[in-house]
C-alpha cells in the first residue's frame, strides 16, 4: 500500500524490498524534490568520510553547512542537531541493519544525537547478513575493527511500561538510507 504523502510527489516512487524488515519504506528519488527546510547546518562525518565525493561542495551551493561532529571540543553535543550526515562501513541485508565500525573521522555523533540521520551507502558494502560481513572484514584484514562496531537497526524506538512506543528516546527519530551505485553491479 503506498501512502497517499508518497503518491502526491512525482520525484518519489515507493520501493518494495525485502531489505525492509523494520517497518521501514523506501523511496526511490527520480529528481529532487522542492526545498521548504530552514535547517541549513548539518552535524556530519568530515566531506572526506563521507562516500559520495563532492557532496559537501553541492551542498554547500544550496546554502547548507556539513559541521564536523568532533567529540574532543564537545561542541557537537552543545546544539540541538535535527540532521545527521554520515556514511556506513556496512548494510546488512538479513536485518535491514547498518554497520557503523570506530575509524578516525567517523564520530557516532550524527548517528546518535539529531532526529534524523542521513546514511550514504555505496551499493559494494551491502552484504547479506553479519557473518558475511565479518568474513569479508576477516579477509580483508580488518577483524580487529569490526569487535567495537555499532549496529543501527532502524530508528530509536522504545516502550514504556502500558507499551506505547516512543520514537527518538534513545537516538534519532527518523533514519533514512540512501544507497547509491558503486559501478561494479549490474
Amino acid at each position: 500500500r503506498t501512502p497517499s504523502s508518497t503518491r502526491a510527489r512525482p520525484w518519489a516512487e515507493p520501493t518494495a524490498t525485502p531489505l525492509c524488515p523494520v517497518g521501514s519504506m523506501w523511496i526511490r528519488a527520480e529528481a529532487a524534490p522542492p526545498s521548504r527546510s530552514v535547517i541549513r547546518s548539518v552535524l556530519a562525518w568530515p566531506a572526506s568520510a563521507l562516500p559520495l565525493p563532492g557532496l559537501d561542495d553541492a551542498l554547500r551551493d544550496t546554502g547548507f553547512h556539513l559541521v564536523e561532529a568532533d567529540r574532543q571540543d564537545g561542541s557537537a553535543t552543545k546544539t540541538n542537531w535535527s540532521i545527521g550526515l554520515t556514511g556506513a562501513d556496512a548494510g546488512l541485508a538479513a536485518t535491514g541493519s547498518l554497520v557503523f565500525a570506530p575509524a578516525p573521522g567517523h564520530s557516532w555523533l550524527p548517528a546518535l544525537l539529531p532526529a534524523r540521520h542521513i546514511v550514504i551507502l555505496p551499493s559494494d558494502r551491502l552484504y547479506p547478513d553479519l557473518a558475511a560481513w565479518r568474513e569479508a572484514w576477516r579477509q580483508g584484514g580488518r577483524e580487529q575493527d569490526a569487535a567495537g562496531a555499532l549496529i543501527i537497526t532502524g530508528p530509536s524506538i522504545s516502550a514504556d511500561i502500558e507499551f506505547h512506543r516512543h520514537r527518538g528516546t534513545f537516538g534519532p527519530r527518523f533514519l533514512h538510507l540512501i544507497l547509491i551505485d558503486s559501478g561494479g553491479g549490474p
